[in-house]
């Protein structure tokens, strides 16, 4: 990013907005067209993302519990599904998963900084053998990301990371998941 311009998206309205937590490779054409994935790409947006988790942190851990309590943090939304659902915007596997794995290690920084027992959970389709969709700038597998995704946070020092459970039926046309097979 070359000036505070570049932060500038078209929303597709005559009003365009600064926002600095959205990434910027972020894809306004997506069916998901609003921003999931963070901006951890650069120093503003890194710090808008870290001060923006540090105040949940100490918002959802004061311990009188006026606020109530937070101890579990999902970060994104089926990152695997980068396009239509994290919304990254059309780019390759890896550098979806570098920029998750970044997310998800500052997320934890963040708030295990307010309570250690902070916990970051990482979101994942049901096509668990299998892309969403055909086209790998906008999808890939999940065992390849979660491999690569295990490998990067080990090599740079792991930390507590768990996966979020959605709760699909077997065919999503149909939610009467309790007669799944």
């Amino acid at each position: 990013l070359n000036s505070l311009q570049d932060y500038w998206i078209d929303e597709g309205t005559a009003n365009q907005r600064f926002n600095p937590l959205r990434n910027y490779l972020t894809s306004t054409s997506a069916p998901n067209n609003f921003s999931v994935a963070h901006n951890v790409m650069d120093p503003v947006g890194l710090a808008h993302y870290r001060g923006v988790l540090e105040y949940l942190g100490h918002t959802f851990s004061d311990p009188s519990g006026d606020n109530g309590n937070i101890y579990r943090f999902t970060i994104g939304n089926e990152v695997d599904a980068h396009w239509a659902w994290y919304n990254v915007g059309e780019v390759e596997l890896d550098k979806v998963i570098d920029i998750y794995l970044t997310s998800c290690r500052i997320a934890d920084l963040a708030l295990r900084s307010r309570n250690p027992d902070f916990r970051i959970y990482v979101s994942f389709t049901h096509y668990w053998d299998k892309m969403h969709g055909t086209d790998p700038l906008r999808a890939g597998k999940v065992k390849y990301f979660l491999e690569q995704f295990a490998a990067g946070a080990r090599a740079e020092g792991d930390f507590p990371w768990a996966l979020c459970i959605h709760p699909y039926p077997v065919s999503l046309f149909d939610s009467t998941f309790w007669d799944d097979p």
